[in-house]
């Protein structure tokens, strides 16, 4: 994977704030829905926009009082943005193993969060990393753990102890960032939430 040219740490592409609602409303209704009790209908093909039909890949969070109850995502789509975030939405609420299924009185509670990734590039080495910009994927051998850009500033981490983390997230050690055979994959995102602020 090349890496995009020199200053590129925002993601390439924006969202109205029409698309950020579709996609918002189509991650609560798939959840929704496993109650059966349809928040609304399907998306109709009018209302998608380009870029809701591109592949990205994307996660979806789930939030009870600002305390994390669930997030699953998928780095390399094979499936429309559209579909993928009412497929993950669904995992989020019921198949994150760090967490029990959520249950249909929490749904009115959860906040939802969109994180829509970039493509991926190689990083040359962990300087390059910028706590809070960058998303990462740490990859050695069949282990691989990532962190989203957003975690590093909401725990207030800084570059080593963001790379540090989505190493024991890999289930390797810090020492391994250094590994030959070690690969770090960065990301930027997109992010938007229910009740955000911008």
């Amino acid at each position: 994977m090349d890496k995009p040219e020199s200053g590129h740490i925002r993601a390439p592409f924006t969202f109205t704030e029409s698309e950020k609602r579709i996609l918002l409303e189509t991650a609560r209704s798939s959840i929704a829905s496993a109650f059966s009790r349809p928040k609304s209908g399907p998306v109709q093909d009018e209302s998608l926009t380009p870029i809701m039909k591109e592949l990205h890949g994307v996660f979806v969070t789930l939030r009870i009082g600002g305390h994390l109850r669930g997030c699953i995502g998928q780095i390399v789509p094979m499936e429309p943005l559209f579909r993928l975030v009412a497929r993950v939405a669904q995992q989020s609420a019921f198949d994150d193993p760090r967490f029990p299924p959520l249950e249909e009185p929490e749904l009115a509670q959860v906040r939802l969060e969109i994180t829509v990734l970039s493509q991926l590039w190689e990083a040359r080495n962990p300087e390059e990393v910028i706590a809070g910009v960058h998303g990462v994927l740490i990859r050695r051998g069949l282990r691989q753990g990532v962190l989203l850009p957003q975690v590093a500033t909401e725990q207030g981490w800084n570059r080593r102890q963001f790379l540090e983390a989505t190493c024991r997230k890999a289930g390797l050690e810090p020492k391994d960032l250094k590994g030959k055979d070690t690969k770090i994959l960065l990301f930027t995102a997109t992010v938007f939430s229910e009740l955000s602020e911008g």
